[in-house]
């Protein structure tokens, strides 16, 4: 699941959490895809239960991300370390 952040009705962190609150989706990935780039905003997201959190500007890295997660879906079984 690829969802962004700032979302009418339920934001992507709420939404994140409802599938994280639902055992029969704990494998499947969720990925964030955000403008909002500050290290609180990632904070949130991992706390809220995304596997990855990416800034729309950084296509490599989002290109890289859904790449691993074809090649290997176990791959985003915890958060990446926020640098």
């Amino acid at each position: 699941i690829i969802s962004d952040i700032e979302m009418p009705e339920m934001n992507g962190y709420e939404l994140a959490t409802a599938i994280r609150d639902r055992d029969e989706f704990n494998a499947i990935p969720v990925i964030a895809l955000t403008s909002l780039a500050s290290d609180e905003s990632r904070q949130k997201g991992f706390a809220a239960g995304f596997n990855e959190y990416l800034v729309k500007t950084d296509r490599e890295k989002f290109m890289k991300t859904i790449t691993d997660i074809l090649l290997d879906p176990t791959s985003t079984e915890s958060p990446t370390e926020v640098s």
